[in-house]
């Protein structure tokens, strides 16, 4: 939705030029905004290569932490900030030891934390992440 390469940023009318990424680019920004579908969509239909392709077709290859220990097959984790903005619906904040509901118009603000995002309910969830490279 809204990248930016750098900081200060330059002032530009556009971006859709910019590849579609999760993760900022190097000192740089992005905004995603996303629709999650229940988790009962896919449950049971993703293994390692399925959660690979889609970390490598949004350019983060790097931030998957798949594995059998894992609390759940999405879990990632970014050198970022990140404000996350529930929109509609209702997503579970799934960490390495514990979680935590999110509710429309409810916020979390994340610090290079290893997560998922699972939607437990029966309808789509809207989440709005702006990403800020951090060290």
């Amino acid at each position: 939705m809204w990248v930016v390469e750098r900081a200060p940023a330059p002032i530009v009318y556009e971006t859709l030029h910019l590849p579609h990424i999760v993760a900022p680019p190097s000192g740089g920004s992005v905004l995603n905004v996303l629709t999650i579908p229940p988790d009962a969509a896919w449950q049971g239909q993703v293994g390692e290569a399925e959660v690979a392709a889609w970390f490598g077709s949004v350019g983060c290859p790097g931030a998957s932490r798949f594995g059998p220990a894992a609390p759940h097959p999405y879990m990632q984790q970014t050198p970022t900030i990140d404000f996350c903005f529930v929109l509609g619906g209702e997503l579970v904040l799934v960490l390495d030891t514990e979680e935590g509901t999110v509710r429309a118009g409810e916020m979390v603000v994340k610090r290079g934390t290893s997560h998922a995002w699972s939607n437990r309910s029966d309808g789509a969830a809207v989440i709005a992440i702006a990403s800020h490279d951090a060290r």
